[in-house]
């Protein structure tokens, strides 16, 4: 089981939600009373497996940033955004959620 934001949870109500229809299950997972059932972890892992994807786009650009290594000395002031670059790259990588949700 993946964690459950509230948002998911209203995320999940509306997608169920039948016009006229009752509201009674709806407020159940909106108060967070159904948080393992299968829609609720649906959206759960949706929000996750999307969030992990949009960081992995972005340590991409950095990796790309960091990708030209200096090589020779008139190149040596860029080794300092390279080194930048990269730990940037890892940093936006640590934020990635578990991997469970893809």
């Amino acid at each position: 089981m993946v964690e459950v934001t509230q948002e998911d949870r209203e995320a999940a109500a509306n997608y169920l939600a039948v016009p006229g229809g009752t509201t009674w299950g709806l407020e159940y997972i909106r108060d967070g009373m159904d948080d393992d059932s299968f829609p609720v972890q649906a959206f759960a892992r949706h929000r996750i497996a999307a969030r992990n994807a949009a960081l992995e786009r972005a340590a991409k650009v950095a990796d790309e940033l960091g990708g030209v290594r200096p090589k020779t000395a008139d190149q040596e002031p860029f080794r300092a955004q390279h080194t930048r670059a990269n730990t940037i790259a890892t940093a936006i990588r640590n934020l990635k959620g578990p991997s469970n949700a893809d």
